[in-house]
């Protein structure tokens, strides 16, 4: 693919995690209508296509897998937050069933502030459109 198609590519994938992050933090401010899962599973969602942007960015074949650890890995530069990755990982699918994981508002306020990093390194890292 053309580098401009893949830094095309890499934006569209960087917009849709910016739009969980956005999501995220809406849960932490409206409390009444969100759960504290919401917002760890779409700080985990914003995180994993932030990544994956930066992946695509630089034409790098990735695994369908939620595994943040495993995608940062394939990247030549570590992302921001790197050490918490492992963590936020749990929230891709233990998050939205019932008995796997319940987190507390201070994990989703932990997630996003994860996610805040990891999309904004990405951001960083991704060419001015």
């Amino acid at each position: 693919m053309p580098e401009a198609d893949a830094s095309r590519e890499a934006g569209r994938w960087l917009a849709r995690g910016e739009a969980d992050l956005r999501l995220s933090r809406a849960g932490l401010e409206q409390r009444t209508l969100f759960e504290p899962w919401h917002v760890c599973f779409h700080a985990q969602q914003a995180a994993e296509k932030a990544i994956k942007a930066l992946l695509v960015l630089h034409q790098t074949r990735f695994p369908f897998t939620h595994d943040l650890p495993a995608l940062a890995a394939l990247l030549d530069a570590r992302p921001k937050a790197d050490d918490a990755l492992p963590w936020l990982s749990l929230w891709a699918a233990a998050a939205r069933y019932p008995g796997e994981a319940e987190p507390a508002w201070a994990d989703a306020e932990r997630a996003v502030t994860i996610a805040r990093d990891v999309v904004a390194d990405a951001r960083a890292r991704l060419p001015t459109p």
